[in-house]
């Protein structure tokens, strides 16, 4: 009965610890280039294009309802 937990213990280990650490380090950088703040001025920017080109989208939609 102790030889199926051995079993089960052995095959529980991690095999490549130096591929995973390496790909910790690069998800980390990566994450942190991603994570960057952003300016407030520039988030404001792009919402004010999108709403702008939203209301060129919906104007014939809005003038054709009245």
């Amino acid at each position: 009965m102790s030889t199926p937990a051995i079993r089960m213990k052995g095959e529980n280990k991690p095999v490549d610890l130096p591929e995973q650490s390496g790909k910790r380090t690069l998800k980390n950088t990566s994450w942190k280039e991603i994570a960057r703040p952003v300016p407030c001025y520039l988030v404001m920017c792009v919402s004010a294009v999108f709403q702008a080109i939203l209301a060129v989208l919906l104007l014939p939609y809005t003038l054709l309802n009245h």
